[in-house]
């Protein structure tokens, strides 16, 4: 049995704590979550997956390693889908986040 896909397009955007790959900050308090771990203002078509997280002793999710959450979204173009996925980056920050904003522009342009 062939897995079921989704038809369209999926652009993936990671955010990075600062001093990533060589010397990432840890425990930078992450906005823009809910208490599930997805966007506390979703974007259609959008999940958050975590990598370098963790919860503080208030249960806030901080950074903890380099490459922090991985903002991915699907749509109908890939035009669409960097909007979606830029869109989530823009919902969630923390001190000293490094991004790259170049993600699929080639595709689009």
């Amino acid at each position: 049995v062939a897995p079921a896909t989704p038809a369209g397009a999926a652009v993936t955007v990671v955010v990075a704590a600062q001093g990533y790959p060589s010397t990432p900050r840890r425990g930078d308090v992450i906005f823009g979550l809910a208490d599930n771990g997805q966007l506390a203002t979703p974007v259609p078509g959008v999940n958050v997956y975590h990598a370098g997280t963790a919860r503080d002793a208030e249960g806030r999710f901080v950074t903890a390693g380099g490459r922090v959450l991985a903002l991915s979204a699907v749509a109908d173009s890939i035009g669409h889908a960097r909007e979606r996925a830029y869109a989530a980056a823009a919902t969630v920050s923390f001190d000293g986040m490094v991004m790259r904003t170049d993600i699929a522009g080639k595709a689009v342009s």
